[in-house]
């Protein structure tokens, strides 16, 4: 309705309003990117239908609200390893490295790097399949990837 490239469905689930171009004064509702996958909601959404849409998807499921940074298939608010690196989510938060970025320092995979010195690579510490903290070495039960 406010010609903005999003349709309205795509509007509502995203929470921008499907009357103002502008929901956010300054930002088209089209430049925002709601699932920060890095395709705007305007290239996702198909303006011409209805329903909710993505020119995406094969799933049949709307994706402007599915961000799956790794293309795996599997939702980053499920997939443990959200830029799939050999690092898990967690793991990465403590040691300071994105989580959304296989190479947080260009040219250097997060899991090649060895955070705490110790000739172990983070990716070798971590078991990027849990979504907590984790070293797949210690005997005392805390994570030693920061230590």
């Amino acid at each position: 309705d406010d010609n903005d490239g999003v349709n309205d469905s795509d509007e509502l689930l995203v929470g921008t309003d499907p009357l103002d171009p502008e929901t956010t004064d300054g930002t088209p509702d089209g430049s925002l990117d709601s699932d920060n996958d890095g395709i705007s909601n305007g290239d996702e959404s198909d303006e011409t239908l209805a329903v909710a849409t993505d020119v995406a998807p094969t799933d049949g499921n709307p994706d402007i609200t599915f961000a799956d940074t790794d293309g795996d298939g599997i939702a980053n608010d499920v997939d443990t390893d959200d830029d799939n690196d050999g690092v898990n989510d967690a793991d990465e938060l403590l040691v300071g490295t994105d989580p959304l970025d296989p190479e947080t320092t260009d040219g250097t995979p997060d899991g090649s790097l060895d955070f705490d010195g110790d000739g172990i690579s983070n990716g070798d510490e971590s078991d990027e399949t849990l979504a907590v903290a984790t070293d797949v070495a210690p005997t005392d039960g805390n994570p030693d990837i920061t230590f």
